[in-house]
Parts: structure tokens; sequence; C-alpha cells
């Protein structure tokens, strides 16, 4: 394969023991690829690699530079959000013995990144990494980034048919693929099994919905294959490219997309819009379908893939971890039976039980990876992480279900409600991106306080989602937040006030739909207020039982902009008044500094 214009080691896929994959890797791991990177890296610190090249090569390895400079965003990627004990254990570790925060971040794509890393150790971090069965190759960079899917793949009532083994399948085959090493820009996937879609397909590049069909008296599995979502400042959800694609089939025309994507030189032009859902927007979907048969005549295409060899070891039933004499659940512990009804969800498999367990703003310290790790080896057979920055235990006894929640609670880890209205999203912001705009970490982390202390009650407003992004990239997925908030500044004749956009009425399950921006900006100070607005008017004139996103659109989103003009202007700056000038967990005047991403490298 090829390195972004270098020569690249080629080895060991990751099969051992007669052709089989090693347990629990999805995507293998090379240490000659990290003897490489070490040597790159070398080169670069001496002077005897061009930084343009550097960078390009380095983002394929999952290195991405920080808002400070000489720091290190270290990404690990978690295809399937799925992890084991002993991979928990691996990345406290690194919390612990590789970052000043001593923390990891689970992100919006089911991945663990973490900050302030030194760019010297990466190479010791990735060896790390690869003896566990994880890594960070094309984490970031113009790469099929990582697949994500619905963290209760395989376990979910709904289910049609579990993706998870062709996912695992597609991750195998497009990683260190000659056509996805530099493509015009990044590529994201998801797989969904269920009729909730909680992997929010229609928000992605290329996303894959589980289908059966009926042929000749006999079931026929399937996925119908959608592209062209994505968010940033062209939203646009992603358009039906086929119906119906056989699971023997589906790899050949993910291929065709992707190559039709590379061979896009019209993207190339203007890398700021070089994502595929502005080809397809442009041309159309009928269009970019017929450039997809096309390309399913090249000589490429007539290659079988053995889609059974890399699938292997995935449809091996699940062994559940092994009873024992649990704790009966007391009839009166009201805490217990509000856990179990906002974070536990009955598996399709009778008598066993999904946790989802709420990490604030999905940031773990280092003795939080070891604890959840000891735990779930305790009580489940699956370990996922979401999209909603939460990790999810599979498998868990229904019986064991009070021991878990006193283990967990002994251990700051039985927080009630996760999905739910306070378990809100966000993305770091400027505490360390190039391209933050607000302090939306430190926001967010304010209002996750203050929402846990108001002990919703109304079930309608316990099922509104929050989520909040530091600018208008969206990686904390603001446009599908019911009520979502992208970094933004306001300036009057005395200064600059850190703000936020406000989009009402977005959805990330099924029908998954992007929020209304309204004609008005709330300061960062006053987005308490905000959401007291929004949520007062809502339950004074909803209509028996309405959801909100319902009362959305009977009463539109624009009702808002006036009912939140009261909590948007900002007086003038004077000893008084300036709090509102200053970001939060900052001791500084506000001003909007937007450095260089590396999202479009």
């Amino acid at each position: 394969m090829v390195e972004v214009g270098q020569d690249a080691p080629v080895g060991d896929p990751g099969l051992k023991d007669g052709g089989h994959w090693r347990p629990n890797v999805i995507i293998p791991f090379l240490p000659e690829e990290v003897d490489y990177f070490e040597g790159r890296v070398r080169e670069f610190q001496a002077g005897d690699a061009d930084p343009t090249a550097f960078r390009a090569f380095r983002l394929t390895q999952g290195v991405y530079g920080q808002r400070q400079p000489g720091n290190q965003m270290f990404r690990v990627k978690i295809p399937l959000g799925r992890l084991t004990p002993d991979q928990l254990g691996v990345l406290g570790h690194i919390a612990r013995e590789y970052t000043p925060w001593k923390r990891g971040h689970i992100t919006t794509r089911e991945n663990v990144q973490y900050h302030f890393m030194d760019l010297n150790d990466t190479p010791e971090v990735m060896r790390l990494l690869g003896e566990s069965g994880l890594t960070s190759r094309e984490a970031c960079g113009n790469t099929v980034r990582n697949i994500t899917t619905c963290p209760l793949a395989g376990v979910c009532p709904e289910e049609v048919f579990d993706a998870t083994p062709y996912a695992v399948a597609y991750a195998r085959y497009l990683v260190r693929h000659e056509t996805t090493q530099n493509m015009p820009r990044k590529w994201k996937t998801a797989f969904s099994g269920c009729t909730h879609d909680w992997a929010i397909s229609p928000m992605h590049d290329f996303a894959l919905q589980s289908v059966i069909r009926e042929e000749n008296g006999q079931e026929r599995r399937g996925f119908r294959i959608l592209i062209g979502g994505g968010t940033s400042i062209q939203p646009l959800l992603a358009q039906t490219l086929y119906e119906f694609v056989p699971v023997e089939e589906f790899l050949r025309v993910a291929e065709a997309c992707v190559r039709v994507f590379n061979g896009a030189d019209e993207l190339r032009k203007n890398r700021m819009k070089a994502r595929i859902k502005v080809l397809v927007h442009r041309i159309g979907i009928d269009a970019f379908r017929e450039r997809v048969e096309e390309e399913l005549k090249g000589e490429w295409a007539k290659a079988d893939y053995d889609l059974a060899a890399l699938m292997d070891g995935e449809e091996e039933p699940v062994a559940p971890p092994p009873a024992w004499d649990f704790a009966p659940a007391p009839r009166d512990d009201a805490e217990f039976a509000a856990w179990h009804a906002g974070n536990v969800v009955a598996q399709k498999q009778p008598g066993f039980s999904a946790v989802f367990i709420k990490i604030r703003l999905g940031n773990l310290s280092d003795e939080g990876f070891f604890t959840l790790a000891d735990i779930s080896r305790r009580y489940a057979a699956g370990i996922r992480t979401s999209q909603r920055q939460d990790m999810i235990f599979q498998w868990v006894h229904e019986a064991a279900l009070y021991s878990l929640y006193r283990d967990l609670k002994e251990k700051g880890f039985a927080d009630i409600g996760a999905n739910e209205f306070t378990d809100v999203v966000s993305c770091p912001g400027t505490e360390s991106c190039s391209l933050g705009i607000t302090a939306s970490m430190s926001m967010a982390g304010h209002l996750w306080e203050s929402l846990k202390e108001r002990k919703q009650r109304d079930p309608l407003v316990k099922a509104i989602r929050i989520n909040i992004s530091g600018c208008p990239d969206g990686c904390g997925q603001h446009h599908v937040g019911n009520i979502g908030f992208q970094g933004a500044a306001m300036k009057n004749s005395t200064g600059q006030i850190p703000s936020y956009e406000v989009y009402l009425g977005g959805s990330q399950v099924h029908p998954v739909r992007y929020g209304k921006r309204l004609k008005v900006k709330v300061p960062s100070k006053r987005i308490d207020n905000a959401i007291d607005a929004i949520v007062d008017h809502y339950t004074a004139n909803r209509q028996e039982g309405e959801p909100f996103n319902d009362f959305i659109d009977r009463v539109g989103a624009s009702v808002y902009e006036d009912v939140l003009r009261p909590v948007s202007d900002v007086p003038t700056l004077s000893k008084e008044t300036i709090n509102y000038y200053i970001d939060w967990d900052n001791t500084v005047l506000y001003k909007v500094e937007r450095g260089e991403g590396e999202c479009a490298v």
C-alpha cells in the first residue's frame, strides 16, 4: 500500500494459527508501521521532512495537531465502539502515563482520544494499543474513519439482523486499502441494524441499514445503502442509493462508491467542499448511481471477496458472564428503580439486559477506565461506546442488575438518565481544538451540573436531548439534538461575547433530521436562561402528550426567536457585566481566535 506519497511497509495483516484473526482484533496492528512512523517523527524533528507532507502522514496514523502548539491529540480508533475489559485497562494506562490531565475522551464517533500528548510518546502508545488489539491507524486524515454502529448491536429487540460481522468485514477490507489513503476528504460510515437507527445513518457519508427480503420463499439478508450525508456549514441528509444490496455484494458496492469519490478530481479543487455530500447534491443521486455502476464494470470488480474470512470469528455466539449469587433488589429502593428505568434496556436474549453508563461529557479518568474494566469483568460480556459519549455493558444477567447498580454507585457511575435531558453531549471546543470558537466543553460541564440538580420528572422533557458544538463543524452533533447549540461570537461597541446559535427540532433517532437554526444568538453565560425559556414555553403550550419535536413542527421554530430575545442581549462592558465577556473556565476577555484545523488537510 502507499502512505501519502511515501513507500510504506507491508506486513502480516493480523492473521495467525491457520489464517484466523486474533481474538478481539478488528483492525490488525502492524509493528513495522510504527517503526516507520517513529523514523518519520525523528526526520521531522530534525528538520529533514517537509512539514506539509509529514502532517498528512501523521494524520493517517491518528495523530492530530492541537490548538496549543507542540501538543497532539491522539485518537484511538474503536470500530463499532466495541471494547474488552483488558482494552479499557490499556486505555486507562495511556491516560495515566502519557497525558497531563490523566483522562481520555469518548467522542461522538465512538472513539477514544487523548489531548496534550507529546509527539515523541505516540509511537510507544501505538505499540501499547497494538498489543491489546487496538490501533490509531486511519483514525484521522482523508481516510475511511471509524465505523460506528448502534450500541445495542447484537442485542436490540427490534434488530432486523445484527450488522456487526459485516461492519467488521468492511473495516478490515478498507483499512490500508490503496484507494482510501488520500481521498478528497474523510469518509464516515455507519451500520444500523434496528428500526430506531441509533447509528444516525442519514448523517453519514455512507451508511448501511439491515434489510431482509423474501426471495423464492427464502429470507435473504441485505442492506439499504445511503450516501451523501453530513453536517457542518452545509448540513445534508444522505439519500438512498440502493434499496437492497445482498450481503454477498455489499463490499463490492461500497468499494465502488469509495472509488467514485476518490476519483472525483473536481472535489480536490476546494478541500472545504470536498465531501461526498457535495458531489451527490451537485449531480443528483441518479447520476451518482450511474457513476457507481460504471465503476462496477472495472476489472477490479471481477475479483471475489472472501467475506467469510473477513468476518472470521464474528458469528460465534457470545458467552455470557457466569451467574453467581446476586443480591436481590429491594422493593423500596426508589433510586434503583429510577436508574433501572433510565439506564437499562432488555435484550432480545431472554434473561439479559444492556446497561447504559453515563460518562460526563465523555471524559473518563485513568481510574475511571480501570474501574469500569473491573466491573465489566464481573457483570458483562460486551462493552460498547456510543455516539452520545456513554458506555454500554451488554449481556448483564437481569438478576445481577441491582448488584451492578450498587457497584456502579459506589464508584460514582450510577447517574440516572442515559440518552435523556441531563445527558449533555459536547465536543472539546477551545479547550484543545484549533477550530473552536467557544469553550463548549466547559459550558456543557456547567449545564450538565445545573440540569442534574433540577431532577427533571416530566417524561416528555426528559426525552429532550441537548448537543453542543464549539464551532460550525459540528463535532458535538448539534444538528441532530432536539436542542442544539453551535459556538459563535457576538459583539457590541464594548467587546466580543462568547455565544451560541440555537437549533431546535433535530433528532438522532428515526426519523433522523436536522434542527432548524434560529435567527438569534444566546450569550454563553445565559445558557441556563435559554434552556429555561425553551422548556417553559414548551411545557406551557404543548398539547396533551405532545413530544418536543412535534410541538416545534406545529408552532414553528421561529416562535422561539421572540422567546429567547430577552436572554440574548448583553449590557455594555463594565465591572458588573464583565462576566458575560469571559468564556467559561477562562480569566481573560473573550476574543475569537480560530486557527487552522487539520480536518481538511
